[in-house]
């Protein structure tokens, strides 16, 4: 049997780099993505495997996503509620998604939620999510994240809140986990391991190139499936080259150096 998440990694890697593009629905309007299309050409251009975009991204810029038929997309349906985190805010149902053109979809389950009820929708909300996915053969990414105000900067890459926040999203019905690198190869190997369905970590704010490599090759040997990037691919003067770098990391396991040269 063929599994949903299947739908979103390189056939020949079994492995996937996506492109986050998903900000403007969180009012995060970069100077670089000032212009939805152009950005967007820019990084269809390097061939990821998919983007993560808002649906009306998906239906508007139709004619780009033609000439690119092997990059999947992947719909958010949820914003997040800033400053507060105590979202997130459904917007999109997946019925909509699916009409504009979308392949996949994605909502967020954020962890360390002040008030106890807005955790509890946003479980349900995930859970109903799920089952509709798994109804219609779509596959369902959940962005597992300790963003709430409850979590300390300094924990949001603790590896047992992560392990949990993984768990609870596996046992919601995702197929895709998007969520934090725990900085240290051991910890986030152990997670990895512990799931049938791919990890993939998420990029965060823009860093150096160097060690924004460094980051993804060492998640990458420890059993990340993935990675989901947007500032650091989005915020560079040649996005299709830090997209063609990032594709020789994760399918084809490059040195930094190497990709480094690729990006410049």
């Amino acid at each position: 049997m063929t599994e949903n998440y299947e739908k979103l990694l390189n056939p020949d890697s079994g492995k996937a780099n996506v492109v986050a593009m998903d900000h403007g629905m969180a009012s995060m309007v970069f100077d670089e993505f000032k212009n939805p299309g152009k950005t967007l050409e820019q990084v269809l251009a390097g061939e990821p495997d998919a983007v993560l975009i808002s649906p009306m991204l998906v239906r508007r810029f139709a004619s780009l996503f033609e000439k690119h038929p092997t990059v999947r997309k992947i719909a958010t349906l949820d914003a997040l509620t800033l400053p507060e985190l105590s979202g997130p805010l459904p917007v999109f149902d997946i019925d909509a998604a699916l009409d504009s053109g979308a392949d996949a979809i994605k909502s967020l389950l954020i962890f360390g939620q002040a008030d106890r009820r807005d955790y509890l929708d946003n479980v349900s909300y995930v859970a109903a999510l799920a089952e509709l996915a798994q109804q219609r053969g779509v596959p369902f990414m959940v962005e597992a994240v300790l963003w709430g105000p409850e979590i300390t900067t300094e924990k949001r890459n603790d590896p047992e809140l992560i392990n949990k926040a993984c768990r609870v999203a596996f046992e919601l019905g995702a197929d895709v986990i998007k969520t934090e690198y725990t900085g240290d190869a051991a910890s986030f190997s152990d997670i990895a391991a512990s799931y049938p369905i791919p990890i993939m970590v998420l990029g965060g704010s823009k860093t150096g190139l160097a060690d924004l490599f460094k980051r993804v090759k060492e998640s990458m040997g420890a059993g990340a499936r993935g990675v989901v990037i947007g500032r650091n691919v989005f915020q560079q003067e040649r996005p299709d080259k830090l997209v063609k770098a990032l594709n020789d990391i994760v399918h084809r396991d490059v040195t930094v150096e190497a990709a480094l040269k690729t990006a410049g």
